[in-house]
């Protein structure tokens, strides 16, 4: 009985690690570019905002 739950909490753990970190990874990826994206396009207006004053 024992033996049967813990072969099935690692099949589950094992499909959700195949699944989950290609989405996660993808997540993070895209997270951080639009981070990057964001806080150069603010750098430069703020850059542009002070070279003018």
């Amino acid at each position: 009985m024992w033996n049967q739950r813990l072969l099935r909490l690692e099949s589950r753990r094992r499909g959700r690690s195949r699944s989950l970190p290609s989405k996660e990874s993808i997540s993070m990826l895209f997270s951080i570019c639009l981070l990057m994206t964001l806080s150069s396009s603010s750098l430069l207006v703020f850059a542009e905002g002070s070279l003018e004053v």
